[in-house]
Parts: C-alpha cells; structure tokens; sequence
C-alpha cells in the first residue's frame, strides 16, 4: 500500500478500536490527487500529511 492508504487505515483501524462499526468506515487515500498544499519544500509536505473526515448521516 502507498503511505497515504496506510495512513488512512490506520485511522480506520483506530476508530474502529473507539467502538464505530467496521461497515460505517471507509477509507480513502488521495494521495497526490487533492493535495493541500501544492509546493516542494518540507513545510507543505508535512501539511499534506493528513487524515480528513467527512461524516455521511442518512435522512429520516
């Protein structure tokens, strides 16, 4: 796996260990696709570095 999938497992795995149910987690890396920030030096590397949530709730 590419570092950025490990690293979202990784937060998969741990929520999962906090009680959220394994079929309401996925994981998603986007690697180099969604950067936040998009320059080469060391500081916006360790910006991109990241885990995003987005928390999906059905409707009533």
């Amino acid at each position: 796996l590419a570092l950025g999938q490990k690293r979202a497992e990784a937060v998969r795995k741990a929520l999962m260990l906090l009680g959220a149910p394994e079929g309401a987690i996925e994981s998603i890396s986007f690697g180099k696709e969604k950067p936040k920030a998009a320059c080469h030096e060391e500081s916006c590397w360790s910006q991109n570095r990241r885990v995003d949530f987005v928390q999906l709730v059905k409707q009533k």
